[in-house]
C-alpha cells in the first residue's frame, strides 16, 4: 500500500511463510528434493522477496520485476544446478501468485515445477500456502503496530473538522505518519497498472514497490554461483539445529548420549 512502509498483518504473513519454508527445507534436505512454494502477491512481491532473504531460498519470482531474458528457466535451472554442485542438499523456489515474464505471461508454480523437473531431472514438488498465510496468532510487531496506528486513527478522527480530507495512518521510517487517502489509493493502483502494461523500467509512484523491485537483482545474485576449483568447501551450509550457517568443514553437532 502506498503511503506506508508496511501494513498490519504483513509481518505476521511473513512469519507464516518463513515457518512453512523452514519446515519444507528440512524435508527437502533430507530427501535432496526441490520445492516450489507459492505465496501471496498478485500485484506486490514483498512477501515473496523478503521471504527469500529470510529463508535462504534459491530463487524468487515476483510481479514487479520479471526475469530480464526470455529463457529465464535456463538461468534459474543453472543457478539451482550450481547450488547442488556446491553441496546444497535442497533447492527452494518462491513464486508470488502474480509473477509473470517480461511479456506479461503469468508464471505459475506448476510451470516452474515442470521446467525444473524436465531440465534438472529431479523430483520437484509444489506447495501452495494459500490462506495459511492469513491466519494464526499475530506477531509481536503487528500487535504493537496496530495499537499505535489505532490510537493515531482515533486521535485523527477526534481532531479533524467535518469535511476534512480522509487520511491513511501508516508507518514511515518506523514512525506513525498521515497521508491523503485517495492519493495513496491512486498510487497503489498505478503499480498494478504498470505491471499489467509491462512498464518495468521507469520509477514507479509507489516507493515500496520501487524499492522491492530494486532488491530483486540482489536476491537473485545471492543464489550460489558455479563453484571454482577447490572453492566449494568455503560455501556455508544451513544448520537448522544451531540456527546459523556453519562452514562446510565444521562437523554437525553430535547427538547427546542416550541415558
Amino acid at each position: 500500500m502506498a503511503g506506508t512502509d508496511i501494513t498490519i498483518g504483513a509481518d505476521t504473513a511473513l512469519h507464516r511463510i518463513t515457518e512453512a519454508i523452514d519446515a519444507i527445507a528440512s524435508t527437502a534436505a533430507s530427501h535432496q528434493r526441490t520445492f516450489v512454494v507459492e505465496v501471496m502477491g498478485r500485484h506486490c512481491g514483498y512477501l515473496a522477496l523478503i521471504g527469500r532473504f529470510a529463508t535462504g531460498a534459491s530463487w524468487v519470482l515476483i510481479p514487479e520485476s520479471p526475469p530480464d531474458v526470455d529463457d529465464w528457466e535456463a538461468t534459474m535451472c543453472e543457478r539451482l544446478r550450481s547450488g547442488r554442485q556446491a553441496g546444497r542438499r535442497d533447492s527452494i523456489v518462491i513464486v508470488a501468485e502474480g509473477a509473470r515474464d517480461r511479456h506479461g505471461n503469468p508464471i505459475s508454480a506448476e510451470h516452474v515445477r515442470k521446467s525444473l523437473q524436465e531440465r534438472l531431472n529431479e523430483d520437484v514438488r509444489v506447495t501452495i500456502l494459500g490462506h495459511v498465510q492469513r491466519g494464526g496468532a499475530p506477531s509481536a510487531y503487528d500487535r504493537y503496530m496496530s495499537t499505535l496506528l489505532g490510537y493515531a486513527a482515533v486521535e485523527e478522527l477526534l481532531s479533524s473538522p467535518p469535511g476534512s480530507e480522509p487520511q491513511i495512518i501508516g508507518m514511515k521510517d518506523n514512525r506513525v505518519t498521515r497521508q491523503p487517502l485517495m492519493r495513496c489509493v491512486e498510487e497503489t493502483r498505478k503499480v498494478a497498472e504498470c505491471v499489467k502494461g509491462g512498464d518495468y523500467a521507469g520509477r514507479w509512484p509507489c516507493a515500496a514497490a520501487d524499492s522491492a523491485r530494486a532488491c530483486v537483482p540482489c536476491a537473485r545474485s545471492c543464489a550460489p554461483s558455479p563453484p571454482s576449483r577447490g572453492g566449494a568447501e568455503a560455501l556455508p551450509v544451513r544448520d537448522h539445529a544451531r540456527g546459523r550457517a556453519r562452514p562446510r568443514d565444521e562437523h554437525p553437532p553430535s547427538a547427546p548420549p542416550s541415558a
